[in-house]
């Protein structure tokens, strides 16, 4: 073949390639158009004829996208959206819908006013309040709850007078032109009027908890849970003070080993206790053992 002639094929070769890639390229644009405008993507291209034998037919460019094809598609599918940040925003609020559909069935349980209830201690009375605003919180972190909806949904399983404190609260907000009551205020309420005595079971308590003493023949696990139920119906208190409370009430032996240790928080003492318990207990059984020893030895002698 002459070099005319090669060039000619060579050209010829160049054209029908550009031509081919043309086709392809409109046909992606279409198919991108087309997700575009659909709410569910359903790609079904059919040959580039649309019944017309005659039509030229549709490239294949298997090497440019290594995409697989969808049903009779004679050209890789395009990378729709991807990269893009709105569509991975979308998908990200979707996945976090189904993960809170999940705990759909998780209701929250119902809080009976003091009157109604078959408690007739207002320090248990406390103590259960504070256990159903915990078991409230833990269901909003389930159901991913947003914070203009938690006041709502936890007023609902309030019942008897528990409710009417929120009415007047739910009315303030909407004089003070506030979207919604905050769920933090809601909880400074609730403590405030469906817990009767508030007040006054606050000093029993801190009186109560400043008696409160490892008596003998007690073990560290009794003391310890006495303090905890204790602990569970008082007002907020810092760690570093409740550890100082705890470790005053111990038995002067374990007080002394508890101290010597320099705890750094209320675990670490209650751990502390429980370890030098196990030391006075295994010192005493060292001490009897060496004492039935002495005796022994006494009566070979004797």
């Amino acid at each position: 073949m002459s070099t005319r002639a090669a060039d000619a094929a060579y050209q010829a070769r160049i054209l029908d390639l550009e031509q081919r890639l043309a086709i392809a390229q409109s046909q992606i644009e279409e198919m991108q158009r087309h997700n575009n405008q659909a709410q569910e993507v359903d790609i079904n291209i059919h040959d580039g004829n649309h019944g017309d034998e005659d039509s030229e037919e549709v490239v294949t460019v298997s090497d440019a996208n290594p995409n697989p094809r969808v049903g009779n598609n004679s050209f890789p599918v395009a990378n729709v959206g991807t990269g893009n940040s709105e569509d991975q925003e979308t998908v990200n609020e979707t996945r976090s819908i189904d993960e809170s559909r999940k705990y759909t069935t998780v209701k929250i349980p119902e809080f009976i006013p003091y009157e109604e209830t078959t408690i007739t201690d207002l320090v248990t009375f406390k103590i259960h309040a504070k256990q159903w605003i915990r078991k409230v919180e833990d269901i909003f972190i389930l159901k991913n709850t947003p914070d203009k909806d938690k006041s709502i949904l936890a007023s609902v399983s309030l019942k008897g007078s528990a409710f009417s404190w929120y009415v007047n609260a739910a009315e303030k907000c909407a004089q003070e032109k506030k979207p919604y009551l905050l769920w933090e205020d809601f909880k400074k309420l609730f403590f405030q009027y469906a817990v009767p005595g508030n007040a006054q079971m606050s000093i029993f308590q801190d009186m109560k908890a400043l008696q409160l003493k490892m008596t003998k023949g007690m073990k560290v696990f009794q003391y310890a849970k006495a303090f905890w139920n204790i602990k569970d119906g008082m007002e907020a208190e810092s760690d570093q003070m409740a550890k100082a409370r705890f470790i005053n009430g111990l038995t002067p032996k374990i007080k002394t080993s508890v101290l010597q240790k320099k705890p750094d928080s209320l675990a670490d003492a209650i751990n502390d206790a429980y370890t030098a318990e196990l030391e006075v207990v295994n010192n005493l059984n060292s001490s009897i053992k060496l004492s039935l020893d002495d005796d022994d030895n006494n009566n070979i002698f004797q």
